[in-house]
């Protein structure tokens, strides 16, 4: 629906499918993308959180409810546990690593920012979005 051009009708359809089956986690996320589209932070947060709730395994669904802490709200601590939690289950998630890179970064907080992106270079080396982010923490940026 949302391909065709018909969010609204995709809105009805999810939240009838997350009325009927309210554990169904991915209809919840999907709603909190939806609403988040539509600018409706608050439907947004509540779908998100639904999510999160029903499948609290989902690394994506956490991301997201993280991102839109971080970005919508600018709740940066709740967002960086988020993104913690999400490293406890999986240490070497590139995502996640280089998220709390940046909030620690931002924070000031620069030993805990090159820890975080350190860690990513051990899962990707290769990565030269990593390297000029510690770069750029450690001040070696021309």
């Amino acid at each position: 629906l949302v391909n065709h051009g018909k969010a609204q009708a995709a809105v009805a359809c999810l939240k009838a499918l997350s009325a009927q089956y309210p554990g169904f986690a991915l209809a919840h996320n999907d709603l909190g993308v939806l609403y988040y589209q539509q600018g409706d932070k608050a439907r947004s947060e509540r779908s998100f959180k639904q999510a999160v709730s029903a499948a609290p395994d989902n690394a994506n669904f956490k991301k997201n409810l993280a991102d839109f802490y971080l970005t919508e709200l600018g709740q940066i601590e709740k967002a960086l546990a988020i993104y913690l939690s999400v490293l406890s289950d999986n240490p070497e998630d590139i995502d996640a690593l280089m998220v709390a890179g940046d909030i620690s970064a931002a924070l000031g907080k620069t030993d805990s920012a090159r820890t975080f992106y350190d860690r990513a270079l051990c899962v990707e080396p290769w990565n030269t979005e990593v390297s000029d982010h510690l770069m750029q923490l450690t001040g070696d940026v021309a």
